[in-house]
């Protein structure tokens, strides 16, 4: 650390980010000296409680650094570890955003290996960050079992989150249902193999996407029905939902006010999946309170342009039903099955 500072950075621009993070622990003169020598470059950082922060560079990869701790495994098999870990996780996060000029990107959750008090922590750490004024991605493992846990959680954050990805939102013992007053930009339900809708209906977020997903017909009437009686949030603007198996419409419509929408007139600007502007005609419209209206992408067509030629089929069909949806509710004959269902709200 003798060499002039040129020389100097030349040579630790060779180390990996945890090289050079130790030696920032030296002493406050190699850290201001580490600080002048790394070459800022674009980097994440992800802290994934107990065990580890990820530092992630674009170019280069990901480095761990590993949390140094003892783990105790007490009654259902939930592990209690050394005291004080979790400081030594918020300070390495810190150094290293002051250290690497990194962007706090993700936390992750792993529910069975956190205690309650834990939590809390973390959740006052992060509602105390001043530099961080939403959280740019949440992940988190299995709720079942671990229903309190997700209820402090979501009840105690009180920061916006633009991605929140659950994996396994799968009902327990009991639903739950989770008051929150923090906003969800983007929500993703992955490998879910029973749905528990009360909790996912308490949410408040204004996409969401569900993936992977053994989602009945009967479930998401009533994701539909809570739509119907305001439950979601006024922000609200679609849910994607991967549907394997055959679709019921006859069940997914139950105690809607719906109405199969001339896909010749009617017409509404929506982006393609890719992100570029697209028209979506026809649909299925239900109506919700105070004028609102859901629309469900099915006998519908989505085309990137607002002059494109809607496919003759796409007519006949609609002009087979005269706008009756009980005439095509089910088609023994071609059962709608493993469909994207998109359902949109205005």
């Amino acid at each position: 650390m003798e060499l002039p500072l040129v020389a100097f950075r030349n040579v630790a621009d060779f180390w990996d980010p945890i090289e050079q993070y130790q030696l920032s622990k030296l002493s406050k003169k190699s850290k201001a000296t580490m600080k002048l020598a790394i070459k800022k470059r674009s980097s994440q950082l992800i802290l994934a409680p107990p065990l580890k922060v990820n530092f992630n560079y674009s170019v280069t990869g990901s480095y761990h650094f590993h949390q140094p701790v003892y783990i105790n495994y007490g009654l259902g098999n939930h592990p209690r570890f050394s005291p004080g870990f979790l400081d030594r996780c918020f300070q390495t996060v810190n150094d290293l955003k002051d250290l690497f000029n990194s962007e706090f990107r993700r936390i992750h959750f792993f529910p069975n290996h956190l205690s309650w008090e834990d939590l809390y922590r973390i959740v006052n750490w992060i509602n105390r960050d001043e530099s961080l004024p939403s959280i740019p991605v949440m992940t988190m493992a299995t709720i079942k079992d671990n229903g309190m846990f997700f209820k402090i959680l979501m009840e105690n954050l009180e920061k916006n989150l633009r991605n929140f990805t659950i994996w396994g939102m799968e009902r327990g013992q009991k639903s739950l249902k989770i008051r929150h007053n923090f906003e969800i930009e983007e929500l993703c339900v992955n490998d879910t193999s029973s749905l528990d809708v009360d909790a996912f209906t308490s949410l408040k977020f204004n996409r969401a996407y569900l993936r992977g997903v053994d989602i009945q017909s009967e479930e998401i009437n009533e994701i539909l029905m809570s739509w119907k009686m305001g439950r979601f949030g006024e922000k609200m603007e679609s849910i994607t939902v991967e549907k394997k198996g055959l679709i019921d419409l006859r069940v997914l419509l139950i105690g809607l006010e719906v109405e199969l929408r001339d896909p010749r007139i009617t017409k509404r600007s929506w982006p393609l999946p890719d992100g570029t502007p697209g028209w979506l005609y026809g649909g299925i419209d239900v109506k919700g309170v105070n004028e609102k209206t859901a629309t469900i992408w099915l006998y519908s067509y989505q085309t990137a342009n607002e002059d494109d030629p809607i496919p003759e089929g796409m007519i006949q069909e609609y002009e087979r039903s005269q706008g009756n949806l009980n005439q095509i509710a089910w088609d023994d004959e071609d059962p709608m099955r493993d469909a994207i269902i998109t359902i949109t709200f205005e």
